[in-house]
């Protein structure tokens, strides 16, 4: 059996509100600014396969456009800055996920899932002003964990590790 959802969208924001920092009364703060608009657009598709009774294969992605519009200040730090056209933070341009779990029965019903996924994306900004410190390069992280679940299913035990390589 597949399962397969696939969603598109369009947004426009007016008013977006966009942060960045900035001297205030000689103290480091951070500024909200009217960034006025910013247009986001892209498309999500998700899959599930079931390979077998017990095996199951997921395989998602996406990909976003999100741009500011007109979007630009003036800022004691670095004076006149303009982020028109520039992309939004935190919005990778294209991300994908892949996962896999296996049920192993056991007697009376119990069972343990086993279960791996990976989730990969593009380079990003992590903030508006995109000092160095805010560019989060593309990346890769595998989590995995396995879950005792007995045949009453009124509760498990979820044990999990999370980012595997690092």
């Amino acid at each position: 059996r597949v399962q397969v959802n696939a969603s598109a969208f369009y947004y426009r924001y007016r008013d977006y509100q966009a942060q960045y920092p900035d001297l205030v009364d000689g103290a480091f703060a951070l500024v909200t600014a009217n960034a006025a608009r910013a247009k986001l657009y892209g498309a999500e598709l998700e899959t599930r396969f079931a390979i077998t009774p017990h095996d199951h294969l997921e395989l998602n992605g996406s990909w976003i456009h999100a741009r500011f519009g007109d979007f630009t200040y003036t800022s004691i730090l670095g004076g006149f800055v303009d982020h028109s056209g520039q992309a939004l933070p935190n919005s990778p341009s294209l991300s994908a996920d892949l996962a896999y779990d296996h049920d192993f029965v056991l007697a009376g019903g119990a069972k343990i899932t086993a279960h791996v996924n990976s989730h990969i994306t593009k380079r990003y900004w992590t903030t508006v002003e995109r000092s160095l410190d805010s560019y989060q390069p593309a990346f890769t992280r595998t989590d995995a964990f396995l879950r005792y679940q007995p045949a009453n299913a009124r509760w498990d035990i979820p044990p999990f590790v999370k980012n595997l390589a690092n």
